[in-house]
């Protein structure tokens, strides 16, 4: 474990507010979203970057990709506040050419909007100069269901919001989310690569979308349909909703439509635990015919669990794929960097300090002290989630913005939004450059993967290996390794729109595979045959 302590400015900036709130030192103009804090020397402004992101899910269960978030946010805030520009260049020299300072908090939605919405209400309502900051900006939220009604309140209230996952492309509605932007693309944009995946490298004619029944899934569903005219014209698209506690309804839709590729969208690992066991029992997953694929949701789903071998979920979840925006990849030089500095924050004073920033539970569940702090994979060389590197960039993008918004001791939410969408960086992803009308991430940029989940050989208890097998930039899937189905091959299973019936006469399905070469064929096939 490192010893040597990184986030000094968060504690220092933490300190000089809470001394000033005690003397009155903490001023906010008029319509301006900047604190001017007073010390005995001087005056700082300080932007404070109010987080929303969901740390538990149900009972307080803690996940530990959001404890992820929060440590490359804090990791962000503290080099925009010295200048360190180790990870992202352009942050070289920012503390002698901006004055602003940005501290950080983080608030647990618990996957839930109206959750959400409280943390958002009870701090844009706290006084001046309260030893509780009030905001400057907002982070966030991590589903596109929670920051569609966040951000019509932030937005109304004149705040910015920015979330490093968000995806609908309701969210692009600039006249209910004004303010909102984000450094990931929309749906419009993720529907694509795998739409073209399935076109261009598995050859399927029709595959069907398990969804979440909600702004995201739904969205989703359109944005296949509308990419689907464009790229793949002749592609049947199959919609089964998945709602709550009916995965086995979602399961025996999909056994009744013959569809054997399928793109899901999901939550929890116990939903996809259900899902995929209800499938297995139901003949439509673990069978070597059908091809799961899931949306980034499904992140973390398999990672650090074991299954017995021979077990429905190990013959269910084997040879699934997961399509992903990129937050990098390993090798990348940003990436590296990003890891490596995130790794620096494994040292006693750092993790003590994070601690007392994450959300304070009493539930069994969570744990009696801040969850994941003392688990040795913490912030190790390996994230859980790629979403940590846009919640990274979403801190900085809010920073720099910042600083190119200030006009003398104010910061108007809409000056500081125009500023964001108008600039652009090169970040751990790629170029991070928005569109100015909606604030959306402009997918140029933009990388894309296919990851492959294959089981260990053996028996007794076995674990889950994963691998990107394609790469997706400027447009074009690009292979970088075998991808291993279901069966067990590298061969992608007949889509059975193009099989014949079980009681189909051959003849018949002869006949209809070869119709479209011409009877001039068929006749040379036929004499061959006969003859």
């Amino acid at each position: 474990m490192n010893n040597s302590s990184v986030l000094t400015s968060l504690r220092e900036l933490d300190a000089t507010r809470l001394q000033a709130s005690s003397t009155g030192g903490i001023i906010r103009e008029d319509g301006s979203n900047i604190d001017i804090v007073q010390t005995n020397s001087s005056s700082v402004p300080m932007c404070h970057l109010s987080t929303l992101i969901p740390f538990t899910f149900g009972d307080f269960v803690p996940q530990k990709f959001a404890f992820e978030f929060a440590a490359g946010i804090a990791l962000a805030a503290h080099q925009l506040n010295v200048g360190d520009g180790s990870v992202i260049p352009i942050l070289n020299g920012l503390s002698d050419r901006c004055d602003v300072k940005f501290t950080v908090s983080f608030s647990d939605t618990q996957l839930d909007s109206g959750v959400a919405l409280e943390h958002i209400v009870d701090q844009i309502g706290r006084d001046e100069g309260s030893p509780e900051p009030r905001p400057c900006a907002f982070l966030g939220a991590y589903t596109s269901s929670n920051s569609q009604p966040t951000s019509i309140v932030t937005s109304l209230f004149g705040y910015p919001q920015v979330s490093g996952s968000s995806t609908s492309q309701e969210l692009d509605d600039i006249d209910q989310h004004s303010l909102f932007a984000r450094t990931v693309p929309s749906d419009a944009d993720n529907a694509v690569p795998m739409l073209k995946y399935f076109e261009d490298v598995l050859h399927v004619k029709r595959f069907a979308v398990i969804h979440v029944n909600d702004a995201f899934g739904n969205g989703f569903v359109i944005s296949f349909r509308r990419a689907a005219r464009i790229y793949a014209p002749d592609m049947e698209i199959l919609a089964i909703p998945l709602l709550e506690g009916a995965e086995r309804q979602a399961a025996e839709e999909l056994k009744e439509s013959g569809f054997t590729y399928v793109f899901c969208l999901a939550f929890t690992n116990e939903v996809h635990d259900n899902l995929m066991l209800a499938a297995h029992e139901l003949g439509v997953a673990g069978d070597g015919a059908h091809t799961w694929f899931f949306g980034d949701s499904f992140g973390g789903t398999l990672k650090g669990r074991n299954f017995e071998a021979g077990s429905a979920l190990q013959k269910a979840y084997n040879g699934v794929g997961m399509l992903e925006v990129a937050g990098g990849l390993p090798g990348d030089p940003a990436y590296d960097s990003f890891v490596s500095e995130l790794e620096k924050l494994r040292n006693p004073t750092d993790l003590e300090y994070l601690g007392t920033l994450f959300p304070q539970h009493t539930a069994p569940e969570y744990g009696s002290s801040p969850p994941f702090v003392d688990d040795d994979t913490f912030l190790s060389t390996e994230l859980q989630s790629t979403y940590a590197a846009f919640f990274y960039e979403a801190t900085i993008a809010l920073g720099i913005a910042a600083c190119s918004a200030i006009s003398g001791n104010t910061l108007t939410g809409q000056t500081h939004f125009d500023h964001l969408s108008d600039g652009s960086f090169t970040g751990i992803s790629g170029k991070v450059a928005f569109n100015t009308t909606t604030g959306t991430r402009d997918p140029i940029g933009a990388t894309y993967r296919i990851l492959n989940y294959i089981s260990e050989d053996g028996s007794g208890s076995v674990a889950f290996t994963e691998f990107t097998t394609d790469k997706y930039q400027n447009g074009e899937w690009g292979e970088l390794r075998d991808y291993i189905f279901n069966d067990g091959t590298n061969v992608p299973p007949l889509d059975r729109n193009t099989m014949p019936a079980p009681d189909a006469d051959p003849t018949e399905w002869v006949i209809r595979i070869l119709a479209p070469v011409g009877l001039g064929l068929l006749a040379v096939f036929l004499v061959y045959l006969f003859f």
